[in-house]
């Protein structure tokens, strides 16, 4: 079971791509699927400009390990598997495409659980939830998590830039606070709480000897396969070269020297 968490424009989709395509082992592959969750579809509750509550956040931990565990208890499995065509459709992930419910329940099941991965960007700051309760649905070394970070300004601006707002090059973190509009996926102060809740509880698991692993987005850009190597030695998978190299040559062209 393995988490990868992050927080929207951090750079998540082209570290699930990088991580779980490059690799000898098939994983299974989840994209967001608590946006399907019967509890969590309504009105528009996940939606980015919304104020997420805690509880709503641990129903999103809830529904990812409901489907890492492949119970889909959470879910109608017609609207999950529509949902997970629409992410690959967006993202080119043809192993999130499933001709039918009953091919994504059976490609799940077909994978040991250390061969299933999450991506989420919509439960951040629940991240010791998810751990104690991974712990009660698997082996304790079956649950993995994947911190992705990036700094908080650039987080920001990209968000701004997504969304077509005005916004300068050489904007400072002030003039940025100022001139946000009052919303909390634009809010600073609200980004950088809940990043900092989940860096701590990676601190705290990672003394604990869980399996833990921070990435940061510079390393993502600069060293991606490096960081592809040492989270596929974290989950005990072999890195598959041509297909690292491949990857790298095609997503960060700037990497001309062998990887």
């Amino acid at each position: 079971m393995v988490l990868l968490n992050a927080q929207w424009r951090g750079g998540s989709t082209l570290a699930f791509q990088l991580l779980f395509t490059t690799s000898k082992t098939s994983f299974f592959l989840s994209d967001e699927p608590a946006f399907a969750a019967r509890a969590l579809m309504r009105a528009n509750a996940l939606a980015h400009n919304q104020a997420l509550s805690d509880t709503d956040r641990i129903l999103v931990a809830d529904a990812n390990l409901d489907v890492l565990d492949c119970a889909f208890k959470l879910f109608d499995m017609r609207t999950l598997a529509r949902w997970q065509q629409v992410r690959g459709n967006l993202s080119g992930q043809a192993q999130l495409q499933h001709a039918s419910t009953r091919s994504l329940t059976e490609s799940c099941h077909t994978q040991t659980a250390r061969a299933r991965a999450v991506k989420t960007v919509r439960m951040v700051g629940s991240l010791r939830h998810f751990m104690r309760h991974c712990r009660h649905h698997s082996n304790r070394r079956d649950c993995s998590v994947i911190q992705l970070v990036r700094h908080p300004l650039a987080l920001l601006k990209s968000r701004l830039a997504a969304m077509h707002l005005p916004i300068q090059p050489d904007s400072s973190w002030s003039e940025l606070t100022r001139e946000t509009p009052a919303r909390p996926d634009l809010n600073l102060s609200t980004i950088c709480a809940l990043m900092l809740r989940d860096v701590r509880v990676i601190a705290d698991l990672k003394r604990r000897d869980e399996h833990v692993h921070l990435i940061r987005y510079s390393d993502l850009i600069l060293e991606p396969a490096r960081t592809a190597r040492e989270v596929h030695a974290m989950l005990q998978v072999h890195s598959d070269e041509a297909a690292l190299g491949k990857f790298v040559q095609a997503h960060f062209p700037q990497h001309s020297a062998p990887v």
